[in-house]
């Protein structure tokens, strides 16, 4: 039977795969999909990490050592993205080489916490982007009125960003405009554009959306929903981290 991945391949459609678990990265199943179902990019956010975190052995030792180090749960838990991150984009670099950097990318997004400060988010693209230090990463950005800007300066200094909570034509316009002004910044300034990819997620929902949302803040009940995956993650690993070898008790 004919690999429908492969088909929409050979029509020219990128197929990401929205996910990253330490164990399929170690067992090589990670690379098959690569191989075998022509997987040639990924995203991942919090609730992914803390869904792969809380599955099986494959971050305890790493997670040990940090603690024997001193690491705070914060520290921990980025330190174990970091190295997924770092790991998905070097087993991904042959296909963005291959496809002049325009494919062969991997997501990491900034913390949930941060979708309503555009300070805040600004500097934590800027430090994942210098500690992943790997070309064909992207930063996700959520698409939040304080996002927005965040989307234009990081791409204005030359950083890929995943833009994400598009849900609307007028905010996916927003944050097209963002990209091109960005674009023509850098054009302007003498900068390189030829390595600059940039991706917009676009949210359907299957329910009828309230008729009227609050125009100046996300609900509360979103607001939590963006904020509880990175919790949940520092969590797990306080749990987990409770759990000391013998020699460390």
């Amino acid at each position: 039977m004919t690999n429908p991945l492969l088909q929409l391949k050979a029509l020219g459609q990128s197929v990401w795969y929205d996910n990253i678990d330490r164990s399929q990265l170690v067992s090589g199943q990670f690379k098959r999909l690569l191989d075998e179902d022509g997987i040639c990019g990924v995203t991942a956010n919090p609730t992914i990490f803390e869904k792969s975190i809380s599955s099986g052995h494959a971050y305890d030792e790493q997670i040990n050592q940090l603690i024997r180090e001193g690491k705070s749960t914060n520290e921990i838990y980025e330190a174990l993205i970091i190295q997924d991150i770092r790991t998905v984009a070097d087993i991904l670099r042959p296909i963005y080489d291959s496809a002049n950097r325009q494919d062969g990318l991997v997501s990491l997004e900034v913390s949930p916490d941060l979708a309503h400060d555009t300070e805040g988010t600004l500097s934590e693209v800027r430090r994942f982007w210098k500690m992943v230090d790997r070309p064909n990463l992207m930063i996700k950005i959520p698409g939040t009125p304080e996002g927005i800007p965040a989307v234009l300066q990081a791409l204005t200094e030359g950083i890929n960003v995943n833009i994400t909570l598009i849900f609307s034509i007028s905010t996916y316009r927003q944050v097209a405009e963002a990209f091109i002004s960005a674009l023509e910044a850098r054009r302007t300034a003498g900068e390189d554009i030829s390595h600059m990819a940039s991706l917009t997620s676009c949210s359907k929902t299957r329910s009828k959306p309230p008729a009227i949302l609050p125009s100046n803040n996300t609900s509360n009940h979103l607001r939590a929903k963006l904020q509880s995956p990175t919790r949940a993650s520092c969590t797990r690993i306080s749990r987990k981290s409770s759990i000391r070898p013998a020699s460390q008790r």
